[in-house]
C-alpha cells in the first residue's frame, strides 16, 4: 500500500520536469489538493473501517479470530508510527521537485516560490485516529481472550462435583496446567504478532491512558489508607476498587500488558465462581494448591507485571477460606513440593 503511494508520486515526477512538459506545473496547487484530499479519505477510510469491525453487527460475515484482530493492531500501529511519516516524506520530496521546476521555469523569482505553501494533510489527526483504532481493536481482544480463560476457570470449578468430600490434595489439577498452557499459547502469539509493533508504539504511549491509571493508583492508596482500619472494610473498598480497573483496558500496547488484561479477567471470574461454592478442608487446601501453581506461571508469562494479578490471586485464596467450614492451610513447603516440579518443567518447555 505504501508502495503503491510512492509509485505515485514518483511517477507524477517527469510531468514538473524543467526539460519535459509542464503543463501540470501550472496547476500545482490543485494537483496536489486532489492527492492529499484523495490519500486522507483512504486513511480515514481505514480508520473508519477498523472502528466497525470491533463496534459494528456482530453477525457480520468477516470472522474476527483473535490472530486477525492482533494483525488489525499491528497494521494501525505500524502505519500510525511508520506510514504516515513516510507518506508525508514522500510528500514533501515531491513539493520540493516542484519547488525546483518552478525556480528554474521562473528565473528564480522568489514570488513563485513563496507561493508554494500547500501541503494540508492533516498527519497528526490521522496518527490519533489510527492510535483510537488500535487501542478499539486490541479491547476487543483482550475481551475475547480473557473469556476464553474465564470459560476454563469457570468449568474448572464448576466441573468438581463437590468441594465439601474433595480427596487431600496430591498436585495441581489438570485444568489449571490447561489454562497455564492456553495462556502461554497467547502470550507467544501476541509477542509474536505484535511485539515489533508495541515497540513501535512505546516511544507515543497515550497520555491519556497513563493519566487514567496513575489516578486509579492514586484512588486506591487513599482508598487502602482510609479503610486500614477495618479488614471487613478494606476488603469492600479492594472489592470496588479492582473492579474497574480489572476490566480497563490495557494502558499501552505491549505483549505484557495485554497478557495482564486478559489474565485479569480470567481470575475475575475465578474469583466470583469461588464466592458461589462451599469448601471443606481439602477443598480449601486444593484451591491453595492451584493459586500457588498460578502464580508461580503466570509470573514467567507476565515477566515484571505479575504483581497487577497477584493482587487478585490473594483474593481467590482469601474468598476461598472464608467459604470453607475447615479453614486449615496446607504448609507452604508441602505446597512447594507439590508444584515447583510442574513449574520446573513449564519453564524448560518454554
Amino acid at each position: 500500500m505504501l508502495c503503491d503511494i510512492q509509485l505515485l508520486f514518483e511517477n507524477l515526477k517527469p510531468f514538473f520536469q524543467p526539460t519535459e512538459t509542464r503543463f501540470l506545473a501550472k496547476h500545482y496547487p490543485t494537483v496536489f489538493a486532489k492527492i492529499q484530499v484523495k490519500l486522507q479519505g483512504f486513511f480515514l477510510f481505514l480508520t473508519e473501517y477498523l472502528d466497525m469491525s470491533v463496534t459494528g453487527p456482530r453477525q457480520d460475515p468477516v470472522v474476527l479470530t483473535p490472530r486477525l484482530l492482533l494483525l488489525l493492531v499491528s497494521v494501525s500501529l505500524y502505519l500510525e508510527n511508520k506510514g504516515l511519516p513516510h507518506v508525508m516524506g514522500q510528500m514533501q520530496d515531491l513539493v520540493n521537485h516542484v519547488r525546483i521546476a518552478i525556480d528554474t521555469a521562473s528565473g528564480g523569482k522568489k514570488d513563485a516560490l513563496d507561493e508554494l505553501n500547500i501541503i494540508s494533510f492533516n498527519a497528526p489527526d490521522l496518527a490519533k485516529r489510527f492510535r483510537d483504532s488500535a487501542h478499539k481493536v486490541m479491547g476487543r481482544y483482550v475481551q475475547l481472550q480473557g473469556g476464553v480463560v474465564s470459560n476454563m476457570l469457570r468449568k474448572g470449578v464448576e466441573v468438581q462435583a463437590s468441594w465439601l468430600k474433595m480427596a487431600e490434595p496430591r498436585g495441581v489439577r489438570p485444568v489449571v496446567e490447561i489454562v497455564v498452557d492456553e495462556v502461554t499459547k497467547m502470550g507467544r502469539e501476541v509477542e509474536v504478532v505484535l511485539g515489533q509493533a508495541a515497540s513501535l508504539a512505546s516511544s507515543g504511549a497515550m497520555s491519556s491512558s497513563s493519566g487514567t491509571a496513575q489516578s486509579q493508583r492514586a484512588h486506591g492508596r487513599t482508598t487502602s489508607t482510609t479503610a486500614g482500619t477495618t479488614s471487613d472494610l478494606r476488603r469492600t473498598n479492594n472489592l470496588f476498587d479492582k473492579r474497574e480497573q480489572v476490566f480497563a483496558p490495557p494502558p499501552d500496547f505491549t505483549p505484557a500488558s495485554l497478557m495482564a488484561a486478559i489474565i485479569k479477567i480470567g481470575l475475575k471470574t475465578l474469583y466470583e465462581c469461588i464466592r458461589l461454592r462451599t469448601f471443606g478442608r481439602n477443598g480449601y487446601q486444593q484451591v491453595q494448591v492451584d493459586v500457588y501453581f498460578l502464580r508461580g506461571a503466570l509470573a514467567k508469562v507476565l515477566g515484571a507485571r505479575a504483581g497487577q494479578v497477584g493482587a487478585l490471586l490473594e483474593e481467590c485464596e482469601n474468598s476461598c477460606a472464608e467459604r470453607c467450614l475447615e479453614p486449615t492451610p496446607m504448609d507452604t513447603t508441602v505446597i512447594a513440593k507439590l508444584c515447583e516440579p510442574k513449574l520446573e518443567k513449564k519453564a524448560q518447555d518454554v
